[in-house]
């Protein structure tokens, strides 16, 4: 038995020249094919791969100069903030070397008394207090 192709009518019956370049790869291969390539689909995959690849690319270096940025952001804080800690620092050593003179510009005190010689001093003063009522006399004696 004979093995015969089958032939299928053509249903565009236009001259080559009138169709795209696409009509005549369909026609050629037999099927469609990718706009992009032109060519072959494993062709147009691979150029659709290449595209993906170059937008990922593209998002991670905006990825990364955020990160820059936000590096950058985060430096110019720290300096601002090892300033701020300079002018309290300053500020504090100012404040130290005036308590200092005003300590030395005034008169000298007693040193405070003890708590416990506080207490005492004060139970003896009620106490006293309390024998000059006691010692009183009153209107009704």
């Amino acid at each position: 038995m004979l093995l015969v192709p089958e032939i299928k009518p053509y249903k565009d019956t236009r001259p080559v020249r009138a169709m795209t370049e696409q009509e005549i790869q369909e026609k050629l291969y037999g099927r469609k094919v990718n706009v992009l390539s032109g060519v072959h689909p494993q062709l147009a995959q691979a150029k659709t791969r290449i595209a993906d690849l170059e937008g990922a690319l593209r998002e991670h270096e905006a990825r990364e100069r955020g990160l820059e940025t936000r590096m950058e952001a985060l430096e110019q804080e720290k300096r601002e903030f090892a300033k701020k800690a300079a002018r309290a620092e300053r500020e504090r050593d100012r404040l130290d070397r005036r308590l200092e003179e005003l300590a030395a510009q005034a008169p000298e005190r007693e040193p405070r008394k003890q708590p416990a010689a506080d207490l005492a001093q004060g139970a003896w003063k009620k106490l006293k207090s309390s024998l000059a009522r006691l010692k009183k006399p009153t209107a009704t004696q």
